[in-house]
């Protein structure tokens, strides 16, 4: 390999892709706008993917399956027909909103709509270098600072420059968390984490990882109540 080919590879490694992963437009919605910005700022593109997610389709196929709406405020039947019919809306909104978002500031763009389980198919999809965004559907709540959480022994200071630069952009406090050292590392600086968040209300939660810890992405994104991104430091394989 030239030292030509070796900088194209680079460069090739170096464009970031931006994936926001959600099972509904509502949680979508709520993390398109600033997972745009962050394409723009490390000058990526940004990828959607809208899941449908097979236990939410395997209720629908039971006889008894309601959901409760707070528009009509009763349980209204479900069924796999309804469902299918959700996820296409879901994913017409989900695409045109990242559209807009995405061309109001010149960002590469791309959607995608698969059936499976959410998390294996973002870690399938993700490569080094990448970010992995989930979205959480607004709660009304009163939002404040940005969390930047470091589980990694090695250096994040460009994952932390760029918590800190969105942070600035959008006009907030940033704290910061560094677990790296903690002790029980699996499962003490997890802890850490989560009580933190459960105190909290932030805008979004920034995580640095890799795939030696058993980080449940998840659980900080309901512990947290808003968008939490990834930064992938290298390839996740599905069972990792």
């Amino acid at each position: 390999m030239t030292a030509s080919d070796n900088q194209q590879h680079a460069n090739h490694q170096q464009h970031r892709r931006i994936i926001v992963g959600a099972t509904c437009f509502a949680d979508a919605d709520a993390a398109i706008e600033m997972a745009a910005n962050l394409a723009h700022m490390v000058k990526g593109e940004v990828l959607g993917l809208l899941v449908e997610d097979d236990s939410i389709l395997h209720y629908a196929d039971l006889p008894f399956a309601k959901t409760l709406t707070f528009q009509h405020g009763k349980a209204q039947p479900v069924t796999r027909k309804t469902m299918d019919s959700a996820f296409q809306r879901d994913a017409r909104n989900f695409e045109r909103r990242l559209a807009s978002a995405a061309d109001q500031i010149a960002v590469k763009w791309s959607f995608e709509r698969k059936r499976g389980q959410m998390m294996p198919l973002l870690h399938s999809a993700a490569n080094a270098g990448d970010f992995i965004f989930l979205g959480y559907k607004k709660t009304g709540l009163p939002r404040g600072e940005i969390v930047f959480i470091d589980f990694v022994d090695k250096d994040a200071t460009p994952e932390l420059d760029l918590s800190k630069a969105i942070a600035a952009e959008m006009r907030l406090g940033l704290k910061t968390i560094n677990l790296s050292q903690a002790k029980n590392q699996n499962n003490g600086s997890v802890a850490i984490a989560l009580n933190y968040l459960r105190k909290t209300s932030p805008t979004a939660v920034i995580v640095v990882t890799d795939n030696k810890h058993n980080l449940d992405l998840l659980d900080i994104l309901e512990t947290a109540r808003c968008p939490v991104i990834l930064s992938v430091q290298n390839h996740i394989d599905e069972g990792g």
